[in-house]
């Protein structure tokens, strides 16, 4: 992306017509070319500033480029590019290198994990294999960090941690230790099949549910006590004895009504107002002697 800078920084040193490997004719700039000033040259954006590809280009295959046509010239820079229309849609993938807007500066000093959050100070030049993946071993690339003097490898990228001791060994690729399993290495693996009522919770150790526990995992666990002889039968449900209910038995059922302001406080047993007695609190209570 060339923005409206462009007009004051547009010096360029170029190498004119050379026939690139499937790329075909084009004009090459030194790595000391201005992008933006090399496409304004070629006439793809103007001082506005606008999308521009870059292709860069060893000075190897610009040499054998101008051995090919006879040309009588060499070219002694480390690194070339030649500049394109630039597409309408992009679509970026920040391996390395925390990421900013155009007009931002992160630029800093930084290793960290996933190689996304890293930071460098105006990298000058990378080192990699040709059509191979990184690993985290011997496979990296080597970033030449100009303003923090320095070498710098990166891994294989990751978006994700390997979980359990996993290594990220390719592009969003873990390699698990033993007895892990999944794209992050959290899925663990049990060879053993666990019961109905248990779950593979480590490697070859199988677990109970929620709710469950025991040796078959058959006994259930209620999280409130179940009062007056209730039993726990399922998972945080009591099974209340004969006169009792509720979610831990401690409320008491009558069979008959109590009236009059009575209340049910065991079962089949009511608690009467003064003035009231019997089973069901219906019957009036005189303390005098009714006479006649």
């Amino acid at each position: 992306m060339c923005t409206d800078f462009c007009a004051n920084n547009t010096m360029i040193t170029a190498v004119s017509s050379v026939e690139l490997p499937l790329i075909g004719e084009r004009n090459v700039y030194t790595e000391a070319s201005s992008v933006c000033g090399a496409a304004i040259r070629e006439g793809i954006i103007n001082d506005v500033g606008g999308l521009v590809d870059v292709t860069i280009v060893s000075e190897h295959v610009i040499n054998a480029a101008l051995t090919s046509l006879g040309r009588d010239m060499k070219v002694n820079g480390h690194q070339y590019f030649s500049v394109s229309n630039g597409s309408r849609e992009m679509n970026v993938q920040t391996i390395s290198g925390a990421p900013a807007s155009f007009r931002g500066n992160l630029c800093g000093f930084h290793d960290a994990f996933p190689p996304q959050n890293s930071q460098f100070k105006h990298p000058s030049g990378i080192s990699a294999f040709v059509n191979t993946s990184l690993d985290d071993g011997f496979r990296l690339v080597y970033i030449s960090d100009r303003d923090n003097h320095a070498i710098r490898g990166m891994s294989a990228t990751c978006t994700f941690v390997c979980e359990n001791g996993g290594r990220c060994v390719g592009p969003d690729q873990c390699e698990c230790e033993e007895g892990w399993d999944g794209v992050d290495c959290s899925k663990p693996l049990c060879h053993a099949h666990c019961s109905d009522r248990e779950l593979c919770v480590g490697p070859d150790l199988c677990a109970c549910i929620p709710g469950y526990r025991g040796e078959d995992c058959l006994e259930a666990t209620c999280v409130q006590t179940c009062q007056n002889g209730g039993q726990c039968s399922a998972p945080d449900t009591c099974s209340c004895s004969r006169g009792w209910f509720d979610s831990n038995c401690t409320t008491p059922v009558c069979e008959q009504t109590c009236g009059n302001g009575g209340n049910c406080t065991a079962p089949n047993e009511c608690s009467c107002p003064t003035d009231w007695i019997g089973l069901d609190c219906r019957t009036p209570k005189c303390d005098q002697a009714c006479a006649n």
